[in-house]
């Protein structure tokens, strides 16, 4: 085997990397802790319409549950831009940038196409315009409960909802 091979594979198997797991695709990986997350100013309230409605339950995908959010994610984001944080639950950027890490490399969550919990989802914690690898745009807006729980629009446009194990 290939030393940069065995390197990678070490560094995806402890979770050092955020991307893609074969050696052939090695130049597109994307480690967690060089996303590079900014914050707008000043920052923009949360509008109550996102996600927008057909976005919910989308047909078909009731029942289906597609995996861990950073398997769905994994070497597609490069930026992140907090449009909006919770003053009163987020007491820094660092804070914040380290949250929403750990959200991404976190394999204790789960992920769905359509809005699994029946319950509002009320003012969110963190609302985020995302940026993928390709340059596409999308959204990510996470509330609380507890657990965690999001809403997450791929650079598709495809709406993906999520929450972390309790």
């Amino acid at each position: 085997m290939k030393p940069k091979f065995i390197l990678g594979l070490a560094l995806v198997l402890s979770g050092g990397w955020f991307g893609c797991s074969t050696a052939e695709h090695h130049s597109q990986w994307v480690k967690v802790d060089e996303i590079k997350i900014t914050f707008a100013s000043p920052p923009m309230a949360p509008r109550r319409d996102i996600p927008p409605p057909e976005a919910f339950y989308p047909a078909g995908e009731a029942g289906r549950e597609y995996g861990s959010f950073t398997n769905i994610v994994a070497g597609r984001i490069a930026r992140i831009k907090v449009t909006w944080v919770d003053p009163n639950y987020f007491r820094s950027k660092n804070q914040t940038r380290e949250f929403l890490r750990g959200l991404l490399a976190n394999p204790k969550t789960h992920t769905w196409k359509y809005h699994v919990w029946s319950f509002g989802d009320g003012v969110p914690l963190l609302v985020a315009d995302i940026k993928d690898a390709a340059g596409k745009t999308g959204k990510w807006i996470i509330w609380s409960y507890p657990p965690y729980y999001w809403a997450y629009q791929d650079g598709a446009g495809q709406w993906w909802w999520g929450d972390t194990e309790p």
